[in-house]
C-alpha cells in the first residue's frame, strides 16, 4: 500500500531507510524530534579584548560541525517485525558518511552528510520501540538538490554581415557569451564544482557576484583534447581525469556563490578553441 506520512514533514530518510512513514510491512516509523536540524551551528570566532582600548580583536569565523539528534518510535504489527526494524535503524546509523534528507512542506528538500556520533539508544515494549540516534555533520551546511550541469564554451562571435545596399540589410552573428548565471537560494555561500574539458590553454574561471565581487581561478597549464579537469572549490581539490592532483598548477581565489543571491561564472583562456568546455554544478546551501 502507499506510504502514509505523519506530522509536519513530507519525508525524512537516513541513508536508504525511509522514516516518518508507514511502510509496506505495516511498520509505522514516527520521527518525534530532530534536534539541531533547524538551529545554526556554532562558530569558531574568538574575540580578545584590545589592550588599553575599547572593543576586541577577532580573527576569521567559521561554522563548527552540526550536531543532530534524531529520535523516533517504531510501531510494528508484532515483536519479530519490530526487532527486524530495530536492526534497520542500527544499520542506517552508519559509522561512515551517510545522507540525512529532510523534505518539508513547500518542497523544501535539504540534506547533509552525517555519521553516527555515539550509541544508538533503543527501548522496546512488546511490538513498539523508541529510539534515538546522535549524529554529526562534519560539513554543517544543509544542501539543496544539485543544480546543473550548466555548460558554456569560450566566448566567441561568428558570422554576421552588413550589406551596403539600401535599405541596409544585416545578417545576424552567432554569439557565445562564455558565461552562465548561477543562483543560491540558501543562507550561506555555496561553492561550485567546475569541470573543464580540453583542448584549452591556461583556462580561467572568473566569478562576478551580484555585489560586485570578483574571484578568478586560473589553471596554469594546457589541457589536450580528451583531457578534463575537475575543480572542487569546497575541498580545494584539482584533479585531472578525476584522479591525479594538479592542485599546484592552480592560482587565484576559490569562487563562491553568495547567499540569497547570484553570480555570473565566466570561462576564459589564453587562446580560443572551439572544443573547450566549462561545466558548472552547484547546490544552494543553508546554515
Amino acid at each position: 500500500m502507499p506510504a502514509t506520512l505523519h506530522g509536519e514533514f513530507e519525508s525524512i530518510s537516513l541513508g536508504s531507510l525511509p522514516l516518518h512513514v508507514e511502510d509496506d510491512s505495516g511498520i509505522d516509523w514516527l520521527v518525534t524530534d530532530l534536534q539541531g536540524w533547524w538551529d545554526s551551528p556554532g562558530v569558531t570566532l574568538d574575540v580578545q579584548q584590545r589592550t588599553a582600548d575599547h572593543g576586541g580583536w577577532g580573527g576569521g569565523s567559521w561554522l563548527t560541525p552540526r550536531t543532530i539528534t534524531l529520535q523516533g518510535e517504531i510501531l510494528a504489527p508484532d515483536r519479530a517485525t519490530l526487532l527486524a526494524a530495530v536492526d534497520r535503524v542500527h544499520a542506517a546509523a552508519s559509522l561512515g558518511p551517510t545522507t540525512l534528507r529532510v523534505v518539508e512542506p513547500g518542497s523544501l528538500d535539504r540534506s547533509c552528510a552525517v555519521r553516527r556520533a555515539g550509541p544508538v539508544a533503543v527501548a522496546t515494549l512488546g511490538a513498539s520501540a523508541s529510539w534515538s540516534v546522535p549524529l554529526v555533520a562534519q560539513d554543517p551546511r544543509r544542501y539543496g538538490a544539485v543544480v546543473g550541469p550548466l555548460t558554456t564554451h569560450l566566448p566567441s562571435t561568428s558570422g554576421g554581415l552588413s550589406l551596403p545596399a539600401a535599405p541596409p540589410w544585416t545578417i545576424g552573428a552567432t554569439v557565445v557569451q562564455g558565461s552562465v548565471r548561477v543562483s543560491n537560494a540558501g543562507t550561506i555561500a555555496s561553492r561550485p564544482t567546475l569541470r573543464i574539458d580540453g583542448p584549452v590553454q591556461h583556462p580561467q574561471v572568473v566569478v562576478l557576484d551580484s555585489g560586485g565581487g570578483i574571484r578568478t581561478l586560473t589553471y596554469n597549464a594546457t589541457l589536450a583534447a580528451g583531457e578534463w579537469l575537475v575543480i572542487d572549490t569546497d575541498a580545494h581539490s584539482v584533479l585531472i581525469g578525476g584522479t591525479v592532483s594538479r592542485r599546484g598548477l592552480v592560482s587565484g581565489d576559490w569562487p563562491e556563490i553568495p547567499a540569497l543571491s547570484w553570480a555570473d561564472v565566466q570561462f576564459r583562456a589564453a587562446a580560443y578553441d572551439a572544443g573547450a568546455l566549462l561545466t558548472v554544478s552547484y547546490r544552494s546551501a543553508w546554515m
